[in-house]
């Protein structure tokens, strides 16, 4: 009889658990929201990152940082090695958006860490109206998630898998076939402005600064020649100066404005600032500054842009 009741109460608090346990499978109970959370980032040796326009596979080697055969950004995967160190999930993701999710993680970014090789953390990414969700690879679940103590960080975009935002000082990389507009102001010359829009590879539309199309004028083997000019564009490193804080003290320096769509969908923003010599005050002749739409300041070369910033009729036939 004692036997009988033990066994009873046994198989009582097993279906217990077994109901509770069901019943809240679409909580959080049971799952770590550090799952997610990258272990031993500074033993990390490899990171992929991976989307359907783009792949970037990071690999570290003799304590550097390299993307494919060339120096990566060194501050950049340490940020990201932190930052993926403190992800955490907040929520299971709505059973509402179950068939949503499942189509907007395809589309997003993959993104995995190694350390020699092996995989100890993959998992696919995506967002959905400002709001981050990642599901481990061979899980169906996916998890609404933050980062610990950056709340405001945009994953999406920390992960980003093209390879420009990867390299060492790379300003601008994009290939001929990538580019599908470009615009150039001159504020101080308006009539030398352009656009080139990129109805294929062969058959570009050129339009002046008015936004009249003039192609029938135009030299169409040159401007294809000048979409090859956007490749592997560095800025220098710091060297301790400190710019304009604000480009609205440099107003009266920009002699250029650039943007580039790519067909990606990708925006690049760029204006260029006349530097002065510290000691003379007179224009440095080798160098500019060159702002982005993060507004962040950046030393180029004036030989890197002698190709790009051309004329409007640059490109006439001759």
């Amino acid at each position: 009889m004692r036997k009988t009741i033990l066994l009873i109460s046994a198989c009582f608090i097993l279906g217990v658990i077994a109901y509770y346990a069901w019943s809240r499978k679409n909580t959080t109970l049971g799952f770590s929201g550090t799952r997610l959370k990258l272990t031993r980032p500074g033993d990390v040796t490899e990171i992929h990152l991976i989307s359907a326009e783009n792949t970037t596979v990071l690999v570290k080697s003799d304590n550097s940082w390299k993307v494919g055969n060339e120096e990566a950004d060194e501050k950049r995967i340490h940020d990201v090695l932190i930052l993926s160190s403190g992800i955490e999930a907040l929520a299971p993701a709505p059973l509402s958006m179950k068939n949503m999710l499942k189509e907007e993680l395809e589309k997003g970014i993959s993104v995995a860490f190694f350390i020699h090789r092996k995989s100890i953390l993959s998992f696919d990414l995506c967002r959905i109206e400002n709001q981050l969700f990642a599901r481990l690879k061979n899980s169906k679940n996916a998890y609404k998630i933050t980062v610990k103590a950056y709340p405001n960080v945009d994953l999406y975009k920390v992960y980003d898998p093209l390879s420009i935002h990867w390299k060492s000082n790379i300003l601008l990389d994009l290939a001929p076939a990538a580019i599908e507009s470009i615009v150039i102001e001159y504020p101080k010359k308006p009539s030398d402005g352009f656009r080139i829009l990129r109805a294929d590879n062969t058959n570009p539309v050129l339009l002046d600064n008015t936004g009249i199309d003039t192609i029938a004028n135009a030299d169409i083997e040159t401007i294809n020649e000048y979409f090859h000019f956007f490749g592997d564009i560095k800025y220098l490193p710091s060297s301790g100066e400190i710019p304009p804080v604000n480009i609205n003290s440099l107003k009266n320096e920009v002699f250029f404005s650039l943007k580039i769509m790519t067909s990606a969908g990708d925006t690049f923003n760029l204006t260029g600032c006349r530097k002065q010599l510290t000691q003379s005050g007179e224009i440095d002749l080798d160098q500019f500054y060159g702002i982005t739409t993060e507004n962040d300041y950046l030393i180029l070369n004036y030989s890197d842009f002698d190709a790009i910033l051309v004329p409007y009729e640059y490109f006439r036939k001759k």
